[in-house]
C-alpha cells in the first residue's frame, strides 16, 4: 500500500515538475526579457486576479471532496452543475468589483496600466474553474487526469511565451500566454467530468447550501494563506514600485518551486482520504510526513548553497537582490511542508473552524507586520513578515 501510494506522489511530483520546470523556463525567458520592472507588474496584476479567485471561489473545492465521500461519481452530475453556477455568478460580482475599484481607488493598483490588468483578470473564470474541476478529479478518483492537464496547460503557456519573445511582444503578450494556459488547462481537466455526468448536469439548491455552510467554516483559512504568501507582493508593488517588487517575486516564485513535492504528497493524500477513509489512511499519511520534513530539510541547505550560482542563471545578474530574501524564506521550508502534508487529515476529520481561526489569527500578525516592516524597511520587511 506505502509502495503505490509513493507512487501516486512520484508521478503527481512529476507533473508538477514539469509544470514548475517550464514555468521557470518562462520565468528566465520573461526575466531577460522584460527585466525586474516588467517582472513585478506581471507578478502584481495576477497576484490581483488571483486575489479575487481566491476570496470569489470560496473553497468550495474542497467541501465538495467532503460532501461526494464515497459517492463520488453518484453526486457528481449535481455537484458539477452546482459549481458551474456558482462560478459564474462569482466571475461576474468579480469583474463588477475589479472594475469599481480601479475606477474609484486606482491608488490601489500601484503603476500597474488598465490593458495590463483586463488581460490578467480574463483569466478569473478559469481560474475559479481549476479548483472547483480539481476538486472533482480527486473526488473521483480522477487524479491523472489533472495531472495531464496541468502538463498541457504549462506546456502552452510556455510555447506563447516563446513565440510572444521572438516577435517581440510586450508585456501584454505574456500575460496573454498565462490566461491561455489557464483556459487549457480547465477544458483538458472538464472533458472526461463532461462525458462522467452524461448530460445530467444540474443544479441543486440542497447541494448549494451545504456547500456555503462548510465554506463559513473553510473559506477564511484558504483566504488567510494566500494573503500570507502574497500580500507582500502587492504592498510592494503599492509603496515601492514595479522593479522591487520584480526582485522580491522572483525569490518567492523560486521558493515555490521547493515546494513541489510536499504540494504533490497533498494532492495524493486528498486522494487517498477519500478511497480509504481518513482515519486508514493516517498510518500511511504519517510516515510520508516523517520523511517529507527531512528530504526537505536537506533540499533547503543545498539550495541555499547554491543560490549565489543558480538565481543570475535563471534571471539573469539584474536579479542577484533576490538571493537574500530566497535564503530566508527557506526558513518557512519545513513548517510549509508539515501545513501540506497535514491538509488532508484537517479537512478529511471536518475541522474547518479551528483551521481557519487558527490560519487567520497567525496571518492577521503577518499583514500586520507586512504593513508596518514593509513601508520602512523596504523587502527585507515583507521578507521578515512572511517568515515570521
Amino acid at each position: 500500500m506505502m509502495r503505490e501510494l509513493w507512487l501516486k506522489i512520484g508521478e503527481t511530483s512529476g507533473a508538477r515538475v514539469y509544470s514548475l520546470f517550464t514555468s521557470l523556463l518562462v520565468l528566465t525567458i520573461t526575466a531577460r526579457w522584460l527585466g525586474p520592472a516588467g517582472r513585478g507588474e506581471i507578478a502584481a496584476s495576477l497576484v490581483w486576479a488571483n486575489l479575487f479567485y481566491v476570496c470569489g471561489y470560496m473553497s468550495l473545492n474542497l467541501v465538495a471532496m467532503h460532501i461526494a465521500g464515497d459517492r463520488g461519481d453518484e453526486i457528481l452530475p449535481a455537484l458539477f452543475g452546482t459549481l458551474l453556477f456558482v462560478a459564474f455568478a462569482v466571475t461576474v460580482a468579480g469583474w463588477i468589483v475589479a472594475n469599481a475599484l480601479f475606477l474609484f481607488h486606482r491608488v490601489v493598483f500601484g503603476e500597474i496600466r488598465a490593458s495590463v490588468l483586463a488581460i490578467a483578470f480574463a483569466a478569473l473564470p478559469f481560474l475559479i474553474l481549476e479548483q472547483y474541476g480539481n476538486g472533482l478529479l480527486l473526488a473521483t478518483n480522477r487524479l491523472r487526469v489533472y495531472n495531464r492537464a496541468i502538463m498541457i496547460g504549462k506546456t502552452l503557456v510556455f510555447v506563447c511565451v516563446g513565440i510572444a519573445y521572438l516577435l517581440g511582444f510586450d508585456i501584454r503578450a505574456a500575460i496573454a500566454a498565462t490566461v491561455i494556459g489557464q483556459v487549457a488547462l480547465v477544458v483538458t481537466s472538464a472533458a472526461p467530468l463532461v462525458r462522467a455526468s452524461a448530460g445530467r448536469m444540474t443544479f441543486d439548491g440542497q447541494i448549494l447550501k451545504k456547500l456555503l455552510i462548510g465554506a463559513q467554516k473553510l473559506h477564511p483559512s484558504t483566504v488567510s494563506n494566500f494573503v500570507y504568501a502574497y500580500v507582500g507582493v502587492l504592498v510592494m508593488n503599492r509603496y515601492l514600485g514595479p522593479s522591487q517588487t520584480g526582485i522580491y517575486q522572483f525569490a518567492v516564485q523560486l521558493f515555490e518551486v521547493m515546494l513541489v513535492v510536499p504540494y504533490a504528497a497533498n494532492i495524493v493524500l486528498f486522494a487517498k482520504t477519500g478511497e480509504t477513509g481518513v482515519h486508514n489512511a493516517w498510518p500511511y499519511q504519517r510516515r510520508v510526513l516523517l520523511m517529507l520534513v527531512g528530504v526537505m530539510a536537506g533540499a533547503g541547505i543545498v539550495a541555499a548553497v547554491a543560490a549565489p550560482f543558480a538565481i543570475p542563471l535563471v534571471g539573469g545578474r539584474a536579479f542577484l537582490p533576490s538571493v537574500s530574501p530566497f535564503r530566508h524564506l527557506l526558513i518557512a521550508l519545513c513548517f510549509l511542508t508539515v501545513s501540506a502534508v497535514m491538509t488532508s487529515q484537517w479537512i478529511g476529520r471536518g475541522l474547518f473552524l479551528p483551521l481557519s481561526i487558527l490560519n487567520i489569527a497567525y496571518v492577521a500578525i503577518s499583514l500586520a507586520a507586512n504593513l508596518i516592516l514593509t513601508p520602512r524597511f523596504g523587502m527585507s520587511g515583507a521578507v521578515a513578515s512572511l517568515i515570521l
